[in-house]
Formats: C-alpha cells, structure tokens, sequence
C-alpha cells in the first residue's frame, strides 16, 4: 500500500520488562508487525537516575533483536540539571558498552524547560537554558563519538525545540516530533475534522518543524511520532470514525513532510499481551502487508 522500503517503523516500548524480553514479544514486533526500531524507555520522568534496565537486560534484549536486524533505541527524559546529567551519562556509558545500541534518543518535553535549570551559571551572551543544552550535546556529541550511537532529540508541537527558536533540535541526527491526534485533550473533545485531529495535526505540528534550523535541508532527519490511544472516540458529523481511519489519516497526512521514520506510542496500547491493549496493531500490520 505505501513505499516503506526506505523508511524506517518504529515503536516506543514502555512495558515491563518481564514482557519485553520474551521470544514472543520479539517474534511479534519483527513477524507481526515487521518493524524496525524499539525506541525503549529505560527510566522515568524525574531526578532519580535509576535506571529499570541494567546492562545485562540490554545485553540479552541485544541478542534477541539482532536475530531480526531490529535497532535497539534507548530513551532518556531529563531536566536541564547538571548532576542529573552527569550521573546520566554515567549509567548510560554503562549500557552503551553492552553493545550496539543504535541511537541515544532524548526527550525533552515539559521537564526541559528554562524554569527548572540547575547548575549552570549565567553567561553574557547565554542564558542558563542555553548552557543546559550546550552541556547536553556535548554529552551527546561524546557518546557518539565513543559508541557510535546517532543522536535524537524528541519534543512536541508548542515546545520551544519545535521551531525557529530551537537551542538544541538543529544539532541532533534525528528529530522525533510527537504530532498526535487524540480524541480527547484536557477533558475536550477532539471531533476528527478539528484542528488537532488526524491530519490538522500533523500540519499544525510539523509545519513548525519545517522552521527548526536544519529540517528542511534534511539535517536532523526528521521523524514523526503517531498516537496509538484515544483513537476510538473521533466523531465526524456526529458519526464515530473506525480507530484504523484515524491513524491512517495522521499517518498519510505526515508523508508529505518526508520523514525517514515513524513511531507509535506507545507499545502497552499495540501489544496484545499488554493489559492496556486497545486493538491498534490492527492498523499497523497493515503498514507492510503488501511489501
């Protein structure tokens, strides 16, 4: 149905471990959904570093995935604090070690923000935030240099790192924008034809990222990020929309923009095993039935 041969179908994976590194878990996303990417989340949003993956988690994740020429991604939320990031990085090394973890993926949502700077002293020609986040692609800069990983910065549409105004996005390889259309936003409803349902907002969002620094040159490589929640209350004239409809309409709507890759949050909504399963796996094996 669609030219996939050159792009890449990713999948964010915050599930237990107990069924993340499961044979059938693996078979599922390489058979089932023939995907290419996990993009795993590895710790919490807060300052505690403690990591729910260990090395010897990573390892044997490592072993699985490589049978199906899957990439392992390992995601990290952080503040703009710098004893946080240190021992950050301290604990990643660690994991980076392991093996070849394709892509260090930070995501820099509400936490990163110019109210929560720690640790970094005010400059005449830059702000705190912009230490942070020179402190940050340095790290960044490091563990590519000494692993390999590529570089990846994940935001939203209204956040700062979503447009002109970027201090970090235009320096990363891959630029992850969750543009995801919901049918419910803060008690609201989303009818399917609102400007934040399918297809307003991934031109809503990714029109921003067109003026990130970079973008439309196709340097960061941009990639879009899809919802797979909140897909079965669309209304359209009064009349529900099938939850495969509106994630096929964000979907095609984001492929004018050209992304190399597209990612779903988040697997506990696609995985049938997983006790928040909402049936959206039916939608995504139909992205390469026919290649």
């Amino acid at each position: 149905m669609y030219d996939l041969d050159s792009v890449s179908l990713e999948m964010w994976i915050d599930m237990p471990r107990r069924l993340v590194l499961t044979r059938e878990f693996v078979e599922w996303f390489a058979e089932e959904l023939r995907f290419d990417a996990i993009g795993l989340m590895i710790d919490d949003s807060d300052k505690d570093v403690e990591f729910s993956w260990k090395p010897q988690h990573i390892e044997r994740l490592l072993n699985m995935l490589d049978r199906h020429a899957i990439e392992l991604c390992l995601v990290t939320w952080h503040y703009p604090d710098k004893n946080q990031l240190l021992e950050m990085k301290r604990k990643l090394w660690e994991l980076f070690a392991v093996g070849p973890v394709a892509e260090w993926e930070t995501d820099q949502e509400g936490n990163w923000h110019e109210s929560k700077v720690v640790g970094f002293d005010g400059h005449p020609s830059r702000t705190p935030y912009d230490l942070a986040g020179d402190f940050l692609h340095d790290i960044k800069v490091e563990a590519k240099k000494e692993f390999g990983v590529r570089d990846a910065l994940t935001t939203f549409t209204y956040h700062i790192e979503n447009g002109p105004h970027a201090d970090v996005a235009g320096l990363v390889d891959r630029l992850r924008v969750q543009a995801y259309a919901v049918d419910e936003r803060d008690g609201l409803i989303v009818g399917f034809n609102d400007r934040l349902g399918p297809g307003g907002m991934q031109e809503l969002t990714l029109g921003k990222t067109m003026k990130v620094p970079g973008v439309s040159e196709g340097h960061p490589e941009l990639c879009v990020g899809h919802a797979a929640w909140k897909q079965d209350g669309f209304l359209r004239e009064g009349k529900p929309v099938p939850p495969e409809e509106a994630m096929r309409t964000s979907f095609e709507a984001s492929l004018k923009f050209s992304p190399v890759a597209h990612s779903w949050w988040s697997g506990k909504f696609a995985y049938p095993k997983s006790r928040l399963y909402n049936g959206s796996d039916k939608f995504l094996k139909t992205l390469r039935a026919d290649t």
